[in-house]
C-alpha cells in the first residue's frame, strides 16, 4: 500500500521476501517499509507481481524485492543464483543510465518500465 506521504506499507505472506520488510516473516497488520530501504526517496508508485514488487521513487529510480527465480526482479545477481530472493528493496541498476523511469507495471512473473526518451 502506498500512502500520499510516499511511504509504503505491506501486509500478508512474507515468503521469499515478497513484503520487503527485510525478512520472510508473515505480517498480519500493515507495516511500514523503512524509507531508508528506498535510498530515503519517497515512493510514487508500487506494483506487485505474483512473488515480487517494484517501487518507483520521486527521483525516477526503481527498487525491487521478492523472488527473482526467473529473473523477474531484474537484478543481475538473480541470473546466477537458483531460487534467488531479496527480502528488502534493492535499487535496480540494470536500467539505462542517465534516464529516469516514469512508470512501472507488473503482472505474474514479469515487470516493464517506461524510460524517458533523451531530448533530441
Amino acid at each position: 500500500m502506498l500512502v500520499s506521504s510516499g511511504h509504503v506499507f505491506t501486509v500478508g505472506n512474507g515468503t521469499l521476501g515478497r513484503l520487503g520488510t527485510g525478512d520472510s516473516k508473515n505480517v498480519m497488520s500493515p507495516t511500514k517499509i523503512p524509507l531508508s530501504f528506498f535510498g530515503k526517496e519517497k515512493v510514487t508508485d508500487v506494483v506487485a507481481g505474483t512473488t515480487m514488487c517494484h517501487a518507483l521513487t520521486v527521483g525516477g529510480s526503481v527498487y525491487v524485492w521478492g523472488s527473482g527465480n526467473v529473473g523477474q526482479t531484474g537484478l543481475l545477481e538473480a541470473r546466477r543464483i537458483r531460487n534467488y530472493a531479496t527480502e528488502r528493496p534493492k535499487k535496480l541498476e540494470a536500467l539505462p543510465k542517465n534516464r529516469s523511469v516514469t512508470m512501472v507495471t507488473s503482472s505474474g512473473d514479469h515487470v516493464m518500465a517506461l524510460v524517458e526518451q533523451p531530448s533530441l
